[in-house]
C-alpha cells in the first residue's frame, strides 16, 4: 500500500528522462555513483511527491471509480500515516542529492515538489483547461535535474528535452481524460478544454512530433 501512494509507475518515466539527459551531458556514460545516487534522490522526491498528491486528494479519489480502490479512500492506511511516509521520504531524496550528488539538483527537486505536491495539487489542478500544462511543468524538470547532477549548469539541450516532456504530455492527459470524461466530471474536475479538444489534442501531436 505504501508502494502504491509512491505511484512507482509514474516514478520509471522520471528515471528515463533524467539519465538520458545524464548520458548527453557527458557524451557517453556518466559516472555510475552519479547515475545511481541522482535517480534514487530523485525518485525518493517524485514518490513523495506523489503520496502528498495522494494525501491532499484522498477525499477526492473516493469519488472517482478509477481511484475509489487506493490506499487512503479505501482506509487501509491512515491520512497521517502517509503525510508522515511522504515528508520522511521527500527530505531522505533531498539529502541524498545535496549530500551526494549537488546542491543544483536537490534545488530544482525541491522545486518540482512544491510545485507538484503543493501549488499544483491544492489550487492549479482545479483551473481548466491549462492545468494540464501546468502540471506538465513537474515532468519537465526532471532533465534539468539530470542535466545539472552531472554538468553543475544548465544548457539549451536540456530545456529542450523539457519541451518535448511539456509538449508530450498534453496530448497524452487530454485524451485520458477524454477518456475517463464522466469519471472526472462526477468528481467535479474539468481537465478538458470548453471546445476544440480534439484539435488541440491532434495540433499538440503535431508539435511534439
Amino acid at each position: 500500500d505504501y508502494l502504491r501512494l509512491a505511484k512507482p509507475r509514474s516514478i520509471l518515466p522520471h528515471f528515463i528522462t533524467a539519465s538520458s539527459a545524464m548520458f548527453l551531458a557527458v557524451k557517453g556514460t556518466p559516472p555510475l555513483s552519479t547515475l545511481w545516487l541522482t535517480l534514487i534522490g530523485g525518485g525518493l522526491v517524485a514518490a513523495a511527491s506523489n503520496t502528498l498528491n495522494c494525501y491532499f486528494d484522498r477525499e477526492l479519489d473516493t469519488r472517482m471509480v478509477r481511484t475509489r480502490s487506493r490506499p487512503l479512500p479505501a482506509g487501509r492506511i491512515a491520512p497521517h500515516q502517509a503525510l508522515t511516509f511522504g515528508l520522511v521520504i521527500g527530505a531522505l531524496g533531498l539529502v541524498i542529492l545535496g549530500r551526494f550528488v549537488d546542491s543544483p539538483a536537490a534545488i530544482l527537486a525541491f522545486i518540482a515538489f512544491v510545485y507538484y505536491a503543493f501549488a499544483y495539487t491544492l489550487s492549479l489542478k482545479w483551473r481548466p483547461p491549462w492545468n494540464v500544462l501546468v502540471g506538465s511543468g513537474v515532468g519537465g524538470l526532471t532533465p534539468l535535474i539530470g542535466w545539472v547532477a552531472v554538468t553543475d549548469r544548465l544548457a539549451a539541450t536540456p530545456i529542450l528535452l523539457s519541451a518535448v516532456i511539456i509538449v508530450w504530455t498534453l496530448p497524452h492527459f487530454w485524451s485520458l481524460a477524454v477518456f475517463r470524461r464522466a469519471d472526472y466530471e462526477h468528481a467535479g474536475i474539468r481537465m478538458l478544454p470548453s471546445r476544440g479538444t480534439t484539435a488541440m489534442i491532434v495540433t499538440s501531436s503535431i508539435l511534439l512530433v
